[in-house]
């Protein structure tokens, strides 16, 4: 499983289409451990968020199906969170803060 951003709710404009709530999750590893036979699989963990950029298609067979939206918070997030200029790496990258330069703090450079 790629597990995009489990947070109570989406904290940032990224996390509009990375967000996957703790209820999906649950929901989502239930269907997991459920499943007859996984082989090589590769599941999106992300809520059905309205600009989610991952596709669970391939995954169907476990009957999942993710019931939350981070949508229900952008206007908290339109309010709250200045939006990132788009050539920056958090706005153009998968990969978030963990692609911007200097490292980031939660990393140790060798």
């Amino acid at each position: 499983m790629r597990i995009g951003s489990c947070t109570p709710k989406p904290e940032n404009w990224r996390m509009l289409a990375t967000w996957f709530s703790e209820d999906d999750f649950v929901s989502l590893i239930d269907a997991v451990f459920a499943a007859p036979r996984l082989g090589c699989t590769m599941v999106w963990g992300a809520s059905a968020n309205d600009h989610g950029w991952w596709d669970n298609a391939h995954a169907a067979f476990l009957g999942w199906r993710p019931k939350d939206n981070a949508a229900a918070f952008a206007e908290e997030i339109a309010r709250t969170v200045p939006r990132p200029d788009p050539n920056e790496a958090v706005a153009r990258y998968q990969g978030g803060v963990f692609t911007d330069e200097p490292i980031h703090p939660s990393r140790k450079e060798d």
